[in-house]
């Protein structure tokens, strides 16, 4: 899976946490005007009665515009304490006018929201404040002691368990963004080192043009404009200065020599192979293990039956179909956690296997690009082929088959 689809999970969990709180508070206000309509704690019709189904309907108002805006905008500090005293201050009136004293259930859902979207201390400050009204309008309203001590017994112990579990759940919270906040910062230092490591690439071949330039310059260049001069020479002295004209032709031919072995020189870097004083088997394991290096991943090396192929032209094709299998599955592949590679002499033939078990696009025209396309140049410039194989962009495996000589196998 890759980091988009990961932050869209995350995203959408917030989401569905942010819905079920906002459920259940609706889901309390709802329960407890309910209660409130079928007590009969004032007279139904009476000031006292709508002013209180008003109240209700304010809070909720409230808690719908509060998340509203918390959507829109970023809400502050400030604007939480007063959408908090504003739903406490209603609370309270809702006790005092209507003779409600059953809003223990709002009391709890007014001390969630405080404890999770403010400082502890300022949220305790104003639950204490809250509470603390909250009995006295019970006394006055005619609350004896054992009464009052009830309620203050249920109070503390629901208080208790709601503010433990805002807390646990706004630390998760918490957590989750800094783990979204890491994985961001991660993706863009992976991203950053990509590009470095491109960048690197890109001045490594840029500095082996220039090398390669300056010296074609300084060295065949030297020698083409000396053969030049020469021959015009001896051009102009062909008829008066024969012997002359042939000293200079001469000094051609070594011009010229000195010339070409500057090109088979520059021809022989650029040409030179990573097999040279290794065996097939020591270059594999030195490239697989610079794989594994970079990667982290370890690689299942299986080339023990075809450790000793003897033709140059062969083990030059297996190393660069291995290389640019690794390359292809580092570019492409997501995910993965195994890789084989196989080996192996069957029939007559070298057998090269190539399976990792990463994700890959859907969108990708696999065998398209020019590192595989090189692989099945490769493979068919010496009579074999070369295939893919993938299964709704989940593993990938590159088979290669080549000829071998008979002599080899002997």
């Amino acid at each position: 899976m890759n980091t988009n689809s990961s932050e869209k999970i995350k995203s959408s969990e917030h989401q569905s946490d942010d819905q079920l709180i906002q459920v259940t508070t609706y889901v309390i206000l709802l329960f407890t005007s309910l209660i409130f309509i079928t007590g009969n704690y004032v007279k139904m019709g009476s000031w006292q009665f709508y002013t209180t189904i008003l109240l209700f309907a304010l809070i909720l108002i409230a808690n719908i515009f509060w998340r509203l805006m918390e959507d829109k905008l970023k809400s502050n500090e400030f604007s939480n304490i007063a959408f908090i005293v504003f739903c406490v201050l209603l609370s309270l009136s809702i006790a005092w006018i209507g003779k409600y004293y059953n809003i223990v259930f709002m009391i709890f859902m007014i001390t969630a929201q405080a404890f999770i979207v403010l400082r502890y201390r300022i949220a305790a400050i104003i639950i204490a404040a809250f509470v603390g009204l909250y009995l006295a309008i019970m006394w006055m309203i005619g609350f004896d002691v054992e009464g009052m001590l009830n309620i203050a017994i249920a109070l503390v112990v629901g208080l208790v368990f709601v503010i433990t579990l805002s807390i646990v759940l706004r630390r998760y919270a918490e957590q989750t963004e800094r783990s979204e906040s890491l994985a961001k910062q991660l993706q863009l230092a992976n991203q950053e080192l990509v590009e470095a490591r491109q960048k690197e690439k890109e001045l490594a071949v840029a500095e082996e043009r220039v090398r390669l330039a300056r010296d074609i310059h300084d060295g065949l260049g030297h020698h083409l404009t000396a053969l030049n001069i020469q021959l015009q020479a001896a051009q102009k002295m062909f008829e008066t200065q024969p012997e002359k004209s042939m000293e200079a032709i001469q000094i051609c031919r070594q011009e010229a020599k000195a010339a070409l072995d500057e090109i088979r020189h520059s021809v022989a870097i650029m040409r030179r192979s990573p097999l040279d004083g290794k065996s097939l088997q020591e270059a594999l394991r030195y490239l697989v293990g610079n794989f594994e290096m970079s990667t982290g991943q370890l690689v299942d090396l299986d080339i023990n039956s075809a450790a000793d192929i003897s033709d140059r032209q062969i083990s030059d094709t297996v190393y660069r179909s291995i290389q640019e299998g690794l390359t292809n599955i580092q570019k492409h592949a997501r995910q993965f956690t195994k890789i084989k590679i196989a080996l192996k002499l069957q029939d007559h033939f070298i057998h090269l296997e190539i399976v990792d078990n990463g994700l890959y696009s859907k969108t990708e025209n696999f065998g398209k690009g020019f590192g595989l396309a090189g692989i099945r140049e490769r493979a068919e410039l010496m009579g074999g082929s070369m295939s893919i194989d993938t299964e709704n962009g989940q593993g990938f495996k590159i088979h290669v088959k080549i000829p071998l000589l008979v002599d080899q196998n002997d």
